[in-house]
C-alpha cells in the first residue's frame, strides 16, 4: 500500500472519527476525498455537499500523490502523510 496524504477537513458524516484522504481514479485521473471510516467521498473539498459513497463506485482508484492534488489546485487542503506500509 502507497503513502495517503489526508485532507485538513473533516468528513460530515462521521465528523472526527473519520480521516479524510486524497484518492484519484485510475481511468481519467480524477481527485477526490474519501473518509477511511465511514467511506463516504466527496468530489471537491471545497464543496462538501458533493458527496457519493465510494463503496458503490465502479472504478478503481489509488493514492493520489501530491503532485495531482497540487494540479488540481488544492495544495491548500493537504494535511499529513499516512504510511500504508
Amino acid at each position: 500500500m502507497s503513502t495517503r496524504l489526508t485532507c485538513v477537513l473533516t468528513c460530515l458524516v462521521c465528523g472526527e472519527e473519520g480521516q479524510l484522504v486524497f484518492m484519484r481514479r485510475d481511468a481519467d485521473m480524477a481527485v477526490y476525498v474519501e473518509c477511511e471510516e465511514c467511506l463516504t467521498a466527496y468530489w471537491d473539498p471545497q464543496d462538501l455537499g458533493s458527496s457519493f459513497r465510494s463503496e458503490d463506485i465502479p472504478w478503481s482508484s489509488t493514492a493520489a500523490d501530491r503532485s495531482t492534488i497540487a494540479g488540481r489546485g488544492w495544495s491548500e487542503w493537504i494535511g499529513y502523510a499516512l504510511d500504508g506500509t
